[in-house]
């Protein structure tokens, strides 16, 4: 239950914050120390909550980045196991 509260928190954050911020360059909006299946879970509820698939990249040093492409900029959850944590950051076109 906890851990989908915390999913769902960060859902919610990023979205929101996504909105507020249309006017501005990339920006991180959260990050959060959460291990990395966690993590990967995030991007799977984040695509159902969305409705959009994200293009995923898998990047050297077991890094996973979701990039959801939006009608006004990206919203982009970068999962890093080897730090042990996620980053929700937004950029607009």
């Amino acid at each position: 239950m906890m851990n989908r509260k915390i999913i769902l928190f960060f859902v919610i954050t990023a979205s929101c914050l996504f909105i507020e911020k249309l006017g501005a360059e990339e920006t991180i909006i959260q990050q959060e120390k959460i291990p990395f299946e966690k993590c990967l879970q995030v991007i799977k509820t984040s695509k159902d909550k969305l409705f959009i698939a994200p293009e995923i990249m898998d990047v050297p040093d077991k890094t996973r980045k979701a990039v959801f492409k939006l009608k006004d900029g990206t919203l982009t959850i970068t999962c890093n196991s080897k730090q042990g944590t996620v980053t929700v950051s937004t950029n607009t076109d």
